[in-house]
């Protein structure tokens, strides 16, 4: 599911994606401001548990934080370079993601979920979406 929300007066479009309505389900909410993007993915409990921000150039240059013992550093900067490429200027990409007791098969599903997401997110590239 997507949506798009027309900010002209601000210089901002703001579009929601989601993979659905099961247990592991992410949520997605995109801005693009000027030539650059900032990317929030969320599910379960949600929370910052990382920030990728990349930079546009011949050879991309990506900055990473991560937030205490948060997993999601390698989720937010894969999809950061990927977004980056795809979309040109910045990109801003921050996620957080928690269930209790999530088995590794259930991560795994979590992590296809998110590169889903990106996947999608990264038409917004294409002229006909913008």
């Amino acid at each position: 599911m997507m949506t798009k929300e027309d900010r002209k007066e601000t210089g901002c479009l703001v579009w929601d994606f989601s993979t659905g309505s099961g247990p592991f389900d992410l949520s997605a909410k995109v801005l693009r401001l000027g030539d650059d993007w900032v990317v929030l993915f969320w599910g379960g409990r949600s929370h910052v548990g990382a920030v990728a921000v990349v930079s546009p150039g011949e050879i991309p240059t990506a900055s990473l934080l991560r937030f205490g013992e948060h997993r999601e550093d390698l989720l937010v900067r894969e999809a950061a370079l990927r977004l980056s490429r795809r979309l040109g200027g910045s990109v801003t990409v921050t996620a957080g993601m928690h269930w209790d007791a999530i088995t590794k098969e259930q991560i795994s599903d979590v992590e296809e979920r998110m590169r889903a997401l990106t996947e999608r997110i990264a038409f917004l590239g294409s002229p006909e979406e913008i």
